[in-house]
């Protein structure tokens, strides 16, 4: 049987807890297409893996998702922690 091992998404932070699936909107910046040309912030939904000492964490303090990266290769923070 093959033993699969989550880690939280969420970059530059202490993680705790038990790892969630999330399904939720994320902001992004940067073009897509090269992730470095800057663009109106916009929303997308993404599946990520976050534990919940982050998820706490993000809706008690009311703090969205931001993402940097480009075509699936990104990267997530806790806005406030950039």
């Amino acid at each position: 049987m093959k033993k699969v091992t989550h880690f939280c998404d969420i970059e530059n932070r202490e993680h705790s807890g038990k790892i969630l699936y999330k399904s939720i909107d994320v902001i992004f910046d940067h073009d897509q297409e090269d992730g470095k040309s800057k663009t109106n912030p916009y929303l997308d939904r993404v599946d990520i893996d976050i534990c919940e000492s982050c998820w706490n964490y993000m809706m008690k303090n009311r703090i969205y998702i931001y993402a940097y990266g480009a075509m699936g290769f990104n990267k997530y923070y806790l806005k406030e922690d950039l």
